[in-house]
């Protein structure tokens, strides 16, 4: 039988989202969104599982969904009919246990054909998500070739280490670049290629420096709604402080939380009952329209997996104040070092028409490099889509990235 929440955990919604359980939600979102397809929409759970007024309808999907208590090896395959998927924690540091990366791969089962496999792509998430944020497309993506969903060092649903160490822009970057090198040694082998490396906001932050650290590692570099590619123009911020005394003493408010490493997630947690649960899944069905688009019981899973990688204790989330200034402007724009990579380093950046990044800053490195005779970069702004153009869009960014899977060969 699955485990049900006690009075201490409906209290509090920290004391339910432990990793493991965090973990179970996990294999039951992704058992949801690789089974066969043709189960039909309404087909009604038998069993709930979950914290909220309105208890989660997930655990009919999968009886490991009621293996709770302990932790998940630490490769954790499946199969369906169409798609594999596994999971695989990483050690990072040997001296912590819970200094782990996570990831999601997904690929078709079955022996690899004669045929060049298709390239590795991997595919890192922004801020306060986790992999599973590639919802829309992840079977397609998987059925295309080796996909992998790379959580960042203590993020996602990635151990949580004792203690997060950076204190500066740079220890930050170096910090979750590092988690991502030794996820590549680990899962990818020692002369591995990434081949595809896709970062989506502040992961594209990721994907760009590691692209810069480590070019013989990366084919193809795809940066979507980046942030921090250029400097903020101060006349913006000027122009919004001018216009009242709350605007001043709201940014001003802001700035001090941000500068203090108050986040989103650090907010959450301190909220009672099932209010996590709830903010989350709001936006879940207003944003990212998920309940128009999956079943119940797929959408029930995958508002459970949001809210635990919110809720879980933070850790690289520390990483905003430290990469980021108030409010999301760039301390160091990625822009000048994605010029700088190497020629044989392919780059495409994809925007959203109505993402809060500004998809100028992309179009104008593209710009620059095309003036230098760069041919093997692009810039898309995908109409009727915000930050999220992956799942506002699906399938025009999933070919997008499929031709830029297909330059790696």
């Amino acid at each position: 039988m699955p485990r049900t929440p006690g009075l201490a955990e409906k209290l509090w919604a920290g004391f339910w989202y432990t990793r493991a359980q965090c973990l179970q939600n996990e294999t039951t979102l992704f058992d949801a969104l690789l089974r066969d397809k043709a189960r039909p929409r309404s087909a009604p759970p038998d069993r709930s599982v979950g914290l909220g007024a309105r208890t989660p309808r997930v655990a009919a999907l999968s009886l490991r969904v009621s293996r709770v208590s302990p932790p998940l090896p630490r490769s954790h395959p499946h199969t369906s009919q169409d798609v594999a998927w596994r999971s695989d924690d990483i050690p990072v540091d040997a001296s912590d246990a819970q200094d782990v990366v996570h990831s999601v791969s997904v690929h078709a089962p079955g022996p690899s054909s004669a045929r060049r496999a298709p390239a590795e792509l991997v595919m890192v998430h922004g801020f306060a998500n986790g992999g599973g944020c590639f919802w829309p497309r992840v079977a397609a993506h998987g059925a295309r070739g080796r996909t992998h969903l790379v959580d960042w060092r203590g993020a996602g649903m990635s151990g949580r280490p004792a203690r997060f160490a950076p204190r500066t822009e740079a220890e930050a970057i170096e910090y979750l670049v590092d988690g991502l090198e030794a996820w590549r040694r680990a899962k990818l082998g020692e002369d591995g290629s990434l081949g595809c490396l896709l970062g989506h906001s502040m992961g594209a932050i990721v994907a760009a420096e590691y692209a810069a650290k480590h070019p013989n590692r990366v084919s193809h570099l795809v940066l979507v709604g980046p942030a921090a590619v250029k400097e903020m123009d101060p006349k913006r911020l000027e122009t919004f402080l001018s216009r009242s005394w709350r605007n001043r003493l709201a940014f001003a408010a802001a700035s001090g939380a941000w500068n203090s490493g108050v986040t989103p997630q650090r907010v959450m947690r301190a909220l009672p009952f099932a209010w996590p649960r709830a903010i989350v899944e709001g936006y879940m069905r207003r944003r990212w329209r998920a309940k128009e688009r999956l079943d119940a019981e797929t959408f029930e899973a995958l508002v459970e997996y949001a809210t635990g990688v919110c809720v879980m204790r933070g850790v690289s989330e520390r990483a905003m104040s430290l990469i980021l200034a108030p409010v999301g402007a760039a301390r160091t724009p990625i822009g000048p070092g994605v010029e700088a990579l190497p020629e044989n380093i392919a780059v495409t950046f994809v925007y959203g028409e109505h993402d809060w990044m500004d998809p100028a800053a992309g179009a104008e490195v593209v710009e620059r490099l095309k003036r230098r005779g760069r041919r093997n970069v692009e810039c898309h702004i995908v109409k009727d889509a915000g930050h999220y153009p992956f799942i506002d869009q699906p399938e025009e960014v999933f070919q997008i990235v499929e031709k830029a899977r297909a330059s790696c060969r």
